[in-house]
């Protein structure tokens, strides 16, 4: 094609586009008004000058708000790390660890009185970073009698609800997390007597491994709520009284429990449903107690399955 035709060409299609174009608008529009940007809730430090503890914890919350983490915290023995004596608050650990040697009270855990069962802060969010050697990581653990059924082995004491925690590593305690009406979502636990005890919760994606010599472990412990993705190991340092996840009520739906200990039982559930699990046991795989419990489309390794109670049914499950 020559040079003259291409010219020719080009002012034929600017014609044929020009008309088009010009709908278009201008290029420079005048200015007109832009939402301003969202600005990100200001976080508070934790520390003595910001949120001074007290006789029983190293720093205390008193006000609603958003507050972070920026260095390791040490608990002195019978203390709590972080006080909670205010509603809607989310605490950051920025990667950072809340660290007792054992005789620490609890990592994070509500101002409490007196009055077991007595509910006074909701709204917690906790996220990102690690709690160790305390009594109890997430929640205040309190001295209160089991009994022999299995209802009184679901009692929760607690004076917090509506909480959440989040990407949290629970490290060296009796209890790891206990929470009341919330989510527990890719945490990590290792405790000696339970891993993750909830009521009218969610736990998901979470992981708990027994640690140390205890007679009774529940490796998770629901009452009322559903527990999805999680893995429990309890291969270690114990002979019996192993419980790798107890239900009563709610939903049990792919998880894997290994508890290849004697006297162990993989899952056990009342008035449950469980669906997709993997268990090693080896003791009991599963078992189901009371009316309404449901097993489906699980497998298991050890001795195998125990099913009782009046409405209870076992069904298309696997051995291996």
């Amino acid at each position: 094609m020559t040079r003259s035709m291409l010219s020719t060409a080009a002012v034929s299609l600017a014609c044929a586009c020009g008309p088009a174009l010009a709908q278009l608008g201008p290029l420079n529009p005048p200015a007109g008004p832009v939402a301003d940007t969202p600005e990100l809730e200001p976080r508070t430090v934790l520390s003595a000058v910001n949120t001074p503890g007290d006789a029983d914890s190293v720093f205390k919350i008193t006000q609603p708000g958003s507050y972070v983490l920026t260095a390791d915290v040490v608990v002195p023995a019978g203390q709590v790390g972080v006080d909670i004596a205010a509603n809607e608050v989310s605490i950051d650990l920025n990667g950072f660890t809340i660290r007792g040697d054992g005789t620490a009270e609890a990592g994070i855990s509500p101002a409490i009185g007196d009055t077991p069962g007595i509910v006074s802060f909701y709204g917690l969010r906790v996220s990102n970073g690690r709690i160790s050697g305390c009594r109890t990581g997430l929640e205040r653990q309190r001295e209160v009698e089991i009994g022999n059924n299995e209802e009184d082995l679901q009692i929760f004491e607690t004076s917090i609800t509506q909480v959440v925690a989040t990407d949290l590593e629970v490290d060296g305690a009796s209890i790891g997390i206990r929470i009341l009406r919330g989510r527990v979502e890719r945490c990590g636990v290792r405790a000696s007597s339970s891993g993750i005890n909830v009521r009218e919760s969610r736990v998901v994606d979470c992981r708990v491994e027994l640690s140390g010599q205890t007679f009774r472990f529940f490796g998770i412990l629901s009452t009322d709520s559903l527990v999805s993705g999680c893995a429990v190991n309890a291969d270690a340092g114990q002979q019996g009284g192993v419980i790798g996840i107890s239900a009563l009520r709610g939903q049990v739906e792919n998880c894997w429990v290994q508890a290849p200990l004697q006297f162990s039982t993989g899952i056990e559930i009342s008035n449950c449903a469980v669906q997709g699990c993997s268990v090693t046991s080896g003791a009991v795989g599963f078992r189901a107690d009371g009316a309404a419990g449901m097993i489906t489309g699980s497998f298991y390794g050890g001795t195998g399955m125990a099913g009782a109670g009046l409405g209870s049914v076992i069904q298309f499950n696997n051995s291996f």
